[in-house]
C-alpha cells in the first residue's frame, strides 16, 4: 500500500494550530478534552494532510499531527493507513527527504495531484473531465474523508457506552456506521457522517 503526496512549500504558515491562541492543545495528554479539541480543529485545517505526511517523514512520535495523537500505536497506524503508506515500523525514522514509494503507473496513464494534495492515477490519460474541470481523487469525487479521522472519537464513545446502539445515539449516526467504522475494513466515510460525528464542518479541497 503506497501513495505519493506533494507537501506544499511553507505549509506551516497555513496550519490552524499555528494560528490558535493555545498551541499547547496539540501537546495535550492522550484522550483528554484538550486533545479532542485539537483533533477537531485539525480535521478542518487546510493543510491537515500535509501535516500528517510531514510527521511520518520526520518519524514524529509526540503530539497531535494531522488529527492523530502520535504517542499511541493505534493512531500512528491509522495515520499511515489514511495516507496510504506502509504501516509504521517501531523505532524506524523516515528521512525527511525520502519520498513515499510511487505506485505502478499503467501505460498511457497520467499522474495527477488533487486539490486535497493526494496524487492519483488517471488511467484514461485525461487531466480534465468532459465538462472541462480538473479531475479529482476518489475521496473528493465521492465526498469522502478517511475513516481514520473519526475512528478515535467513535472508539472513545464506544468505550464509554459499551454497545453500538448507545454509541450511535450519542453521536447522532446509525448503528451500522458505528460497526463499519470500528470493525469493518473501511477506508472512508461520508463527509456528512464525519461532520456529524465530530460536530464540525470539514473543509473541502479547492
Amino acid at each position: 500500500m503506497t501513495t505519493t503526496f506533494d507537501i506544499p512549500h511553507g505549509w506551516h504558515q497555513s496550519a490552524a494550530c499555528g494560528q490558535h491562541k493555545n498551541p499547547e492543545l496539540w501537546n495535550a495528554a492522550v484522550n483528554s478534552e484538550d486533545a479532542l479539541e485539537a483533533k477537531r480543529i485539525c480535521v478542518s485545517c487546510p493543510v491537515c494532510r500535509a501535516c500528517a505526511f510531514d510527521a511520518v517523514r520526520q518519524g514524529e512520535r509526540r503530539g497531535i499531527h494531522g488529527g492523530f495523537h502520535l504517542p499511541t500505536d493505534a493512531e500512528r497506524r491509522a495515520m499511515h493507513a489514511w495516507l496510504g503508506i506502509d504501516p509504521p515500523k517501531t523505532g524506524r525514522k523516515i528521512e525527511a527527504d525520502q519520498p513515499a514509494p510511487a505506485p505502478a503507473v499503467v501505460a498511457g496513464a497520467v499522474m495527477m495531484t488533487c486539490g486535497c494534495g493526494t496524487q492519483f492515477e488517471s488511467e484514461s490519460g485525461r487531466t480534465v473531465s468532459k465538462r472541462g474541470k480538473l479531475l479529482r481523487c476518489y475521496m473528493c469525487r465521492n465526498d469522502l474523508v478517511p475513516v481514520g479521522q473519526v475512528q478515535p472519537r467513535v472508539r472513545e464513545v464506544f468505550e464509554e457506552t459499551g454497545e453500538y446502539r448507545a454509541t450511535a445515539r450519542q453521536l447522532g449516526i446509525g448503528p451500522e456506521h458505528v460497526r463499519n467504522i470500528l470493525v469493518a475494513d473501511k477506508k472512508y466515510v461520508k463527509r456528512s457522517t464525519a461532520e456529524t460525528i465530530l460536530g464540525i464542518e470539514i473543509a473541502k479541497a479547492s
